[in-house]
Order: C-alpha cells, then structure tokens, then sequence
C-alpha cells in the first residue's frame, strides 16, 4: 500500500494499492546453493519469483536449506544427490573431477507446503558439477499433470 503524494491528498484522492498477479503455469524460481544444500541467492528474481512458490519474500529463502522447504526422495540428504535419477553412485573407479562438466539433472516432482499450509507439488530440477563441495543451481516450478490426448 502506498500513501497518497501531497498533491493527491490535496485533491482528495486516498491510498494505492498495488496488486501483482501471476498467472500459475508462470511461477517458477532458480535458486543457487552452496555445497551444503543452503540457498546463498534467489537468481531472476523479478522474472521467476521462488518467494511466491511458497508463500514468501524471497529475502525469507536466503540461508534457508532446500531439504527445508521440499521434501527430499528416499535416500536423498543433499541437493547435489538429484543430480542423477537415482542419487549418487558408489564406485571404486577413479574420475578426474576436474573434468567433469556440468551436469543437468533430471527433473524430480517433490511435495512441499505452502505458508497457508496448502500442500504442493513442484517440479525440481538441479543443474552443477557432481561431485562434493560443488555449489549447484535448483530449478524450482509447480507440476502440471501431463495432459491426455
């Protein structure tokens, strides 16, 4: 809300409000995070508002871990581990980590809850370096069920 200039005061003019509306298939979020799955930003933040997905500013995600605001599959602790369909692999093969490029992982539907206390379900899909102490990018939009022919 915002208090009216002087000069709409002065011609009787009272209060603004100002509504910002998104249609629900537009609401998505990229958010970037640190090796320990905590959110150190809120990337685009004016063309993907995550804050909305979930009820809050977006300033409110920052510091916040990822496993605290969905909730992770089986056997999954770490935002890096939905880098694969199944979660990390277990190997005595050595891999050079630096040659490693950039991994885009698939997309995971996982349940979260609304600040209302609404359950949703959202589209998550983690982008990163596999390997440990690498930070990762989390792309964050609601579900849509497919749509029968």
């Amino acid at each position: 809300m915002e208090p009216p200039s002087d000069e709409e005061a002065a011609a009787g003019q009272g209060n603004h409000v100002y509504v910002d509306l998104w249609p629900v298939h537009a609401v998505s979020g990229v958010l970037q995070l640190d090796a320990t799955g905590r959110i150190t930003s809120v990337l685009e933040e004016h063309t993907r508002p995550a804050g909305l997905l979930f009820g809050l500013h977006h300033d409110a995600l920052i510091g916040e871990a990822l496993d605290s605001l969905v909730t992770m599959p089986p056997g999954r602790t770490s935002a890096a581990e939905l880098l694969s369909l199944h979660g990390a692999k277990k190997s005595n093969l050595k891999t050079k980590q630096k040659d490693v490029a950039v991994k885009v992982g698939p997309v995971h539907k996982l349940r979260a809850t609304h600040t209302d206390g609404k359950p949703l379900v959202l589209d998550v899909q983690v982008v990163g370096k596999p390997g440990p102490n690498e930070p990762v990018i989390a792309i964050l939009r609601l579900h849509t069920a497919p749509m029968a022919p």
